[in-house]
């Protein structure tokens, strides 16, 4: 009788851990939209709210908006952290 070996399953690959919000449970998005990195990229040039409201063709508070949500999403608190992210991701 002939002798067979059994073939082991590839071993299955890690899924990246998700985080979830701890107020609201939903995950957590890291990634921009181009929209969101030009924001960004423009609040890493010392830009103001107003003036790039007035180069995007957008109202100051929809700014105020969009630099809202990128903060949450990428988990920093100021124009340094988004500064500093713009500078890691390519941005500048």
């Amino acid at each position: 009788m002939p002798t067979t070996t059994k073939k082991s399953a590839p071993p299955k690959k890690k899924k990246a851990a998700r985080e979830f919000c701890p107020h609201c449970g939903q995950p957590i998005r890291r990634e921009l939209t181009d929209h969101q990195r030009q924001i960004v990229r423009m609040v890493a040039l010392g830009m103001t709210s107003s003036e790039i409201g007035d180069e995007l063709e957008i109202s100051r508070r929809t700014v105020e908006f969009h630099r809202k949500v990128i903060s949450e999403r990428l988990g920093v608190k100021s124009v340094a952290g988004l500064t500093i992210w713009a500078s890691k991701n390519g941005l500048l």
